[in-house]
Order: structure tokens, then C-alpha cells, then sequence
């Protein structure tokens, strides 16, 4: 049984922040325990994480280049060294600023004894509404890091709805690639989405930068299991709104398309992975939108590099696919992403994360339909279990008859 622990904070960086740590058991149960302190003002902090963003940006134009040039005259160039130099720097201040805050915290050391007793198998929820703490790679906190904790993010305001389960032999998923012109990758996301899912027996429909009045349709008549977007997305500074690029001439936020999407929802739409830059803005609007509630959502705290798009659902994909929850699933997906591609991409770790409602159960693969294998396991089960019965009821009719009862008193 995996522990839940969340971790709710309230507050600002120059006047600091109260904190609440609930434990349970699972999901299901009631807090078993909770805990208050407090985390002191640290202004630094934030500083430092908007010197990294502002590094980070100028990576873009990098990108771009190694997208389409040769990579072993970019890597020896000065211009690459400095740029990544910088990025790398900020990103290690940051890191050992957020570790200096929660471990040498005096007033935050009740919270921290309590996460370090909870062993090595639970999940932490961390719920805030403070934007810049949901763009915090909290995976860099070292002690969430030694006992390999699946993080995801939470927001304050959610329903709860009753949905109307229409299991299929497959799994549903539609996939949309907004427009793009200069995502050379979006070809390979696709490619990664059928190779991976569907070889997995999903059924993926695609679209390609369909009109908002066919997205709408497509939401509302049929039945899906996972949303995918691929494109371009970008949020607004504050980070309480997000668009993203649907057709040449069409921008949408959540709120443009939130019946439709509310209506997937009630029809068993289970998870939302939005694969596009700066999407911190979609969980505003989800949490905004009444009778919605969407299960779950992934989506990418920061700009992602085109190239690392398809790296991320590969990893995640391959995970996902082999029955890991979706916590592990993106976790696995963030290390893989660490060891294999920050050297050309710094912090593409940092991007990813999960945002589920916090009354929903974190979904596997198997779970969104009644997949082939399990309907074989029943069929085989249903089978082995009728045979049996009627064997039984049919010895039970003979010694009935008592043309059994000669050789019972023999035996």
C-alpha cells in the first residue's frame, strides 16, 4: 500500500509561507496524521528560480540551431559553452537554495521528520496556488529524491462528478497536432503515440489542426479515454491562463472549449498530456471550470525543446504501457530525461508533471478499459468456473437419482 502525503502551503516568498503535512494511508482513508509549522520568507529563492527562467529562455534560439545544423560544430562553439554554462549555473543555485530552505528550516523540521519516517514507499501531493511554487522542480529536493517519491501537483478548488463508464475493447485516445510550422518533431510524436500506444491496443484518432467546431464535436460524441496534444502552448506571465495554437488563426484556452471537454469528462475521459511549452496555465483553468473535473492532467511547467517532445512520451509511454501508475510512469519518464538528454538539453527533467484531481484513483493502463488481455483473463475465468459448476451440479443431480449410492458405500 502506497502512502499519500500532501503537502499544502499558503503564503508568499516575502512574508513566508504556513504549512500543512496530512498523512494517509491511501487515498481512500482519512489523515492518520497532520502537522503544521511554517517556512520563513525567501526571496532569494525566487530571484534565483526567474534568473534560471530567464537563462532558459534564451536557450530557444539554441535549439533552433542544433535542430538544424550540425551538432559537433555547435557543441565546440564558445556561443554554446556560454549559454549553457549559464542555464547550468543558475539551475545549480536554485537547487541548492530550495534544499538549503526545507532541510535547514527550523520552523519547517516537524514536516521534514515526518516525510523522512514515511520510508520509501509513498506519493506526495503538493498543493499550493502559488504559481511559482507549482513551477518548482520539487523532484530536486534531496530528500524526496533519496526515497524516489512520485511528486505530482494538486490545486485548492476541484469537483468531484459522476461519470458514465463505457468501457471498450480498446483503449480511446484523441491525439491532436496543432499547427505548427517551425515543429519539426510533431511527425515523430505522432510515429512515438502509434508505435508505443497503439502497438499497446489503444485506438488513436488523429487530427491535424482541426477547426474548434470539429475538436468540439469530436469531444462530444465520442468517447475517449486520453486527450493528446502536441504544438504550440504558451501561458500568460501570471500563469493563470494558458492558449494554445489549434489552426493557423485559432488560439484556445479551456474555457473556449470547456462543455465539450466537460462532457468527454462525464463520458470517461481519464487523463489530459498536453506535450507543448509553458502549460502551468491549464491547471488554473481546469480548477476554474465548475463540473468539470477532469482526473488527471501532464503538462510541461516550462518551454519544451522541440526535440525532447517525443523523448518524454517514449519514456513515458513505455512505462505507462507496462502497467505503471501514472506517478511512476512521468517519474521514470523525468529520469530518463536527466541521464539521456540534459547534457544537450539542460533542466528537461525539470519540465514535466502531473496535476490530478485529488479524488481520483492515479490511473494505470489496464485500468481505462476493459483491454483484450483482461477481457481474455474473464472469458478464461468465466469458462473455467462455469465448467466446474456444471460438473458439480451435475454430480449433485445424479446422487440425486441414487445411482451413485452403491459405489459411495463401496468407497
Amino acid at each position: 500500500m502506497i502512502k499519500l502525503l500532501t503537502l499544502e502551503l499558503d503564503g508568499t516568498f516575502d512574508r513566508g509561507f504556513k504549512v500543512k503535512l496530512e498523512i494517509r494511508p491511501d487515498l481512500n482513508s482519512r489523515p492518520q496524521t497532520v502537522i503544521k509549522a511554517r517556512l520563513p520568507a525567501n526571496l532569494e529563492l525566487l530571484t534565483l528560480y526567474r534568473q534560471w527562467q530567464r537563462y532558459y529562455s534564451e536557450l530557444e534560439g539554441f535549439f533552433k540551431v542544433l535542430k538544424d545544423s550540425n551538432p559537433q560544430q555547435i557543441t565546440n562553439s564558445s556561443q554554446q559553452s556560454l549559454v549553457f554554462k549559464n542555464c547550468q549555473e543558475k539551475a545549480k543555485l536554485f537547487e541548492d537554495n530550495l534544499n538549503k530552505w526545507l532541510n535547514n528550516s527550523p520552523e519547517f523540521e516537524p514536516i521534514k521528520t515526518a516525510i523522512l519516517r514515511s520510508g520509501n514507499n509513498f506519493r506526495i501531493w503538493l498543493q499550493t496556488d502559488n504559481i511559482w511554487l507549482q513551477r518548482f522542480p520539487w523532484e530536486k529536493w534531496e530528500i524526496l529524491q533519496n526515497t524516489g517519491a512520485d511528486i505530482a501537483i494538486i490545486v485548492s478548488e476541484y469537483d468531484t462528478l459522476t461519470r458514465q463508464l463505457r468501457n471498450h475493447e480498446k483503449i480511446r485516445i484523441l491525439a491532436i497536432l496543432g499547427y505548427a510550422t517551425d515543429l519539426r518533431f510533431l511527425e515523430e510524436d505522432r510515429k512515438t503515440l502509434d508505435d508505443i500506444a497503439g502497438k499497446a491496443g489503444a485506438e488513436i484518432i488523429w487530427e491535424k489542426a482541426p477547426h474548434p467546431q470539429k475538436l468540439n464535436q469530436l469531444l462530444r460524441q465520442e468517447t475517449w479515454n486520453i486527450l493528446f496534444f502536441s504544438g504550440h502552448s504558451a501561458s500568460t506571465e501570471d500563469g493563470q491562463d494558458c492558449e494554445i495554437q489549434l489552426t493557423e488563426t485559432h488560439k484556445l484556452k479551456i474555457a473556449d472549449f470547456s462543455f465539450s471537454l466537460g462532457e468527454a469528462t462525464k463520458n470517461g475521459l481519464k487523463l489530459a498530456i498536453f506535450n507543448s511549452c509553458d502549460g502551468i496555465g491549464l491547471a488554473q483553468q481546469l480548477s476554474r471550470e465548475k463540473g468539470m473535473a477532469l482526473p488527471h492532467l501532464i503538462f510541461m511547467r516550462e518551454k519544451l525543446p522541440d526535440p525532447v517532445s517525443p523523448k518524454f512520451l517514449q519514456y513515458f509511454l513505455t512505462a505507462f504501457t507496462n502497467n505503471k501508475s501514472l506517478y511512476s510512469a512521468v517519474h521514470e519518464a523525468q529520469k530518463n530525461l536527466h541521464d539521456d538528454w540534459e547534457k544537450d538539453y539542460p533542466c528537461a527533467s525539470w519540465l514535466p508533471v502531473v496535476c490530478p484531481n485529488p479524488t481520483e484513483e492515479p490511473p494505470t493502463w489496464h485500468s481505462f478499459s476493459n483491454s483484450p488481455q483482461k477481457q481474455q483473463n474473464w472469458r478464461r475465468f468465466a469458462l473455467t468456473f462455469g465448467l466446474g459448476l456444471a460438473v458439480t451440479m451435475t454430480v449433485l443431480a445424479i446422487r440425486e437419482t441414487g445411482i451413485l449410492e452403491p459405489l459411495e458405500l463401496n468407497i
